[in-house]
C-alpha cells in the first residue's frame, strides 16, 4: 500500500505547485538565470555553473515558456530534496518498534509542513529558486547518506556529492564540510592511502564543474560578466572579491540583532505556527537518543545560520534574503519537526488509536491550513508583471534605440527578452554594471561594434557614459535611460541625469535642458491594454521576493 500512496502523494502536492506556478519571470534573477541556459552564458558571482548545465537541459522539454521550464525544474529539486527527508526520518527509527502507521502518518505531516513553508514554497516558483532549492536538495542527500556509520566505500559517494554540489552555490556547500568532518570523525578511522587518493580524485571530478566557467568564457558568450578566463579574473568571480568587503565586513551589535530578529521571524513566520515547538521538542528527543548525530546538526546548522546573519545586511528594511539563504537550511527543521511529532504520538500511544489519528489529523489540518494561507499569497500563475514591464519597455523605444538600464528588477526582464526570446534586436541594450569594468566595455564594443564608432580613450564609468550619451558617436540613434536617477548624480553625473527627460517608462535624452519632449507614442498605446495586465495582483512581498513597488510606480507615472 505504502508504495502506491506515496507516488499519489507526490503528484498530488506537484499538482498544487503546478497551479502556483509562475509561467514567466519573477522580479528576481531569473532573467539572467533563464539567459544563461539558453545561451550557456555565465551568471553573475560565483557563477553557478552547474545550474547553467542543468538549466539547458531543462529548457529541452517544450513544455511552456523557457522560463517556465526553470520554474518548475525548481519545484522539482525542492521535491526530489523531499524525497529525501522523508528516507531519512525513516532512517531516524529504524531501531525503535513504532508501528508503521503512526510513522507514516508523521511522515505525511511533515511533508505537508516542508511544502507549505512559506519561502521554500516562493522559491519553487521561480527560476532563481533553482539555485537554492538545488542546494537544498544536495544538503537533503548529504544528511540522508551521513546517516549511520560511514565504512566502505560510503565515505567517498559523500564526499562527491558534496564536491559535485559546490557548483551550484560553493559558499553554502563549504560549510557542508562541517558536518562531514563531525560525521567522519565520529564514524572513527577508515582512512588508508589507497582511499585517500580515491576521495581526492572524486572531489576533484565534482570541482572540474568550475572549469565550465574558463572555457565558456574563451567562447564570448553574450551573458559574461567578468570574462573569467585567466586564474586571477576565476578567481575574482568564484570567491566574489569584489563583494566580499560588503558581505563580511564586521558590524556593530545592533545589526547582528537585527539580523538575528529577521532569522527568527522567518523561522516562525514562515513555518505553521507552532512548528517550531515540535522543533525543539525534536532536537531534545534526538539529543537523548543519539547524541552525536544531535551535535552534529546543531554545529553544522549553527554555523549555516551564523553566515547568514553576516552575509545578509544589505537589505537592512527586508528579510527576502535570509528567507531564501535559509532555504538550504530548512532539511534539519523538517527532520527535527518529524521526531517532535513522533514524540507527541507516541505519548498518546496508551489513550488509543483513535485519539492518535485525531491528534495527526489535527496537525495535519494545521499544516494543509497554512498551505492554504500561503498559496494565495505566493500564487503566481497570473504573475505577469515583471515580463510585461520589459516588452512594454521596448514597444515604446525607436528604432536603433539606445537602453543604458540600471538595477536588477529592470535589467533582469531585458536579459530574458533579449537573449531568449530575440526580441528588438534593433535596440542596443547597455545595463550600467558593464561599464565599471575594462571588459565589460570590450563586450559593449563586441556586440555593438557595428553601430557606434568606439574611443579608446574609454577607462572609467564616467567616460563610457560621457561616451555612450554623445549623439554624435552612435550612428542614428537616440539615448534612453531607466531605472533612477539619483544613482547617475552618485556618480558625479548630475548635468547627464538633468538631459534625461520622462519618455513612458523610460527617460529620453535630450540635447540641453531647453524645452520638452513629446511623450512616446507607445507609452500611450499600452495605457488601456498590456501595459496596465496584472497592476491588481501585483502583491509587494519583501518576506519572499524582489519588491515589486517600481513597476507600479513606474507604470502610474504620467507625462504631460
Amino acid at each position: 500500500m505504502k508504495r502506491l500512496l506515496w507516488p499519489f502523494f507526490f503528484l498530488s502536492v506537484w499538482t498544487v505547485l503546478l497551479r502556483a506556478e509562475n509561467p514567466g519571470l519573477m522580479t528576481d534573477d531569473s532573467g539572467e538565470v533563464t539567459a544563461c541556459a539558453q545561451t550557456l552564458g555565465i551568471m553573475h558571482p560565483p557563477g553557478y555553473p552547474l545550474y547553467s548545465m542543468l538549466g539547458r537541459l531543462a529548457l529541452f522539454p517544450p513544455v511552456g515558456t523557457p522560463a517556465l521550464r526553470l520554474n518548475l525544474m525548481a519545484a522539482l529539486f525542492a521535491l526530489a530534496a523531499l524525497f529525501f527527508i522523508l528516507r531519512t526520518g525513516r532512517l531516524l527509527l529504524k531501531d525503535a518498534s513504532y508501528e508503521r502507521w503512526r510513522v507514516e502518518g508523521a511522515l505525511v505531516v511533515t511533508a505537508f509542513s516542508f511544502l507549505s513553508c512559506q519561502s521554500l514554497f516562493a522559491q519553487c516558483l521561480t527560476a532563481k529558486g533553482g539555485v537554492y532549492t538545488l542546494t537544498l536538495l544536495n544538503l537533503s542527500v548529504l544528511v540522508w547518506v551521513t546517516m549511520g556509520r560511514l565504512t566502505g566505500s560510503k565515505p567517498l559517494w559523500v564526499l562527491y556529492f558534496w564536491s559535485v554540489g559546490i557548483g551550484s552555490h560553493w559558499q553554502t556547500q563549504v560549510l557542508w564540510l562541517v558536518l562531514l568532518g563531525i560525521r567522519f570523525y565520529q564514524s572513527g578511522g577508515w582512512w588508508t592511502a589507497k582511499k585517500i587518493l580515491t576521495a581526492l580524485s572524486l572531489v576533484l571530478a565534482g570541482f572540474s564543474v568550475y572549469l565550465y566557467l574558463p572555457l565558456r568564457a574563451a567562447l564570448n558568450p553574450a551573458l559574461n560578466p567578468e570574462n573569467p578566463r585567466t586564474l586571477n579574473a576565476f578567481l575574482d568571480m568564484v570567491l566574489r572579491r569584489n563583494y566580499t568587503g560588503e558581505e563580511f565586513a564586521l558590524r556593530d551589535f545592533s545589526a547582528y540583532a537585527a539580523n538575528f530578529l529577521k532569522y527568527v521571524q522567518v523561522m516562525l513566520g514562515h513555518w505553521w505556527p507552532g512548528f517550531v515547538l515540535l522543533v525543539i521538542l525534536g532536537f531534545w528527543f534526538l539529543l537523548r537518543r543519539n547524541r552525536p548525530l544531535a551535535m552534529a546538526w546543531a554545529v553544522a546548522y549553527g554555523v549555516l545560520v551564523l553566515m547568514i546573519l553576516q552575509t545578509a545586511h544589505f537589505q537592512p528594511d527586508e528579510i527576502y534574503l535570509e528567507a531564501d539563504f535559509l532555504v538550504s537550511t530548512q532539511v534539519f527543521p523538517a527532520l527535527l519537526g518529524f521526531l517532535g511529532i513522533m514524540v507527541l504520538v507516541e505519548r498518546l500511544r496508551r489513550f488509543g488509536q483513535w485519539v492518535t489519528a485525531a491528534f495527526l489529523g489535527f496537525l495535519l489540518s494545521a499544516a494543509v491550513g497554512w498551505g492554504t494561507h500561503v498559496f494565495p499569497l505566493q500564487d503566481k500563475s497570473r504573475f505577469t508583471l515583471a515580463e510585461d514591464y520589459g516588452i512594454n519597455t521596448l514597444k515604446e523605444l525607436p528604432h536603433n534605440a539606445l537602453l543604458l538600464a540600471d538595477t536588477d528588477i529592470v535589467v533582469m526582464p531585458e536579459f530574458y527578452l533579449k537573449y531568449v526570446r530575440g526580441l528588438r534586436p534593433d535596440v542596443a541594450f547597455v545595463p550600467l554594471f558593464k561599464l565599471y569594468a575594462p571588459w565589460g566595455w570590450e563586450q559593449v564594443n563586441r556586440e555593438y561594434g557595428d553601430r557606434m564608432a568606439f574611443s579608446g580613450s574609454v577607462n572609467s564609468f564616467q567616460s563610457a557614459m560621457a561616451f555612450l550619451t554623445d549623439p554624435t558617436r552612435f550612428k542614428d540613434s537616440q539615448v534612453f535611460y531607466t531605472h533612477d536617477k539619483p544613482i547617475l548624480e552618485r556618480s558625479g553625473l548630475a548635468d547627464l541625469a538633468a538631459r534625461f527627460k520622462p519618455w513612458g517608462l523610460t527617460d529620453r535624452l535630450e540635447a540641453g535642458d531647453s524645452g520638452g519632449q513629446a511623450t512616446s507614442l507607445g507609452f500611450w498605446n499600452v495605457v488601456s491594454r498590456d501595459r496596465l495586465r496584472n497592476l491588481d495582483i501585483a502583491l509587494d512581498l519583501p518576506g519572499t521576493e524582489y519588491s515589486s513597488r517600481i513597476y507600479p510606480r513606474h507604470y502610474a507615472r504620467r507625462v504631460p
